[in-house]
């Protein structure tokens, strides 16, 4: 029930696709990180890595630090927070290029793995 919405019950939650329960659970934790930044796709709005990196330090801040945030290169950045998913605990099943590359089905699996490993709810 932490990722309904005021006024939704959980059989409205429940009726969610999972994408969108994602896409709930990352801006949830976004939130909670005192980010404005909110993300409505699990395709483009990735790419910068910075939203999962938010979710990734919220989740474990030791394991997982925000020094990634810092370079300018969308790969380099993408390849750090790969490194802080995998220190999580999370499969190694994405490259930077598969997430640079916003294919929606990939980062959904992708997200979900890290939900799987710990959702922090």
């Amino acid at each position: 029930m932490r990722l309904a919405n005021e006024g939704e019950t959980l059989a409205q939650l429940n009726k969610l696709k999972p994408e969108e329960i994602l896409i709930r659970w990352i801006n949830f934790h976004l939130k909670e990180a005192g980010q404005s930044r909110r993300v409505e796709n699990l395709g483009k709005d990735l790419k910068d890595s910075e939203a999962l990196l938010y979710v990734l330090n919220r989740l474990d801040k030791n394991k997982c630090p925000l020094d990634a945030l810092t370079e300018a290169d969308d790969e380099k950045r993408a390849a750090k927070m790969i490194a802080n998913s995998i220190a999580l605990g999370v499969p190694d099943l994405i490259s930077p290029r598969d997430l640079l590359a916003c294919n929606t089905k990939v980062n959904t699996i992708f997200v979900a793995n890290i939900f799987n490993t710990k959702h922090g709810l």
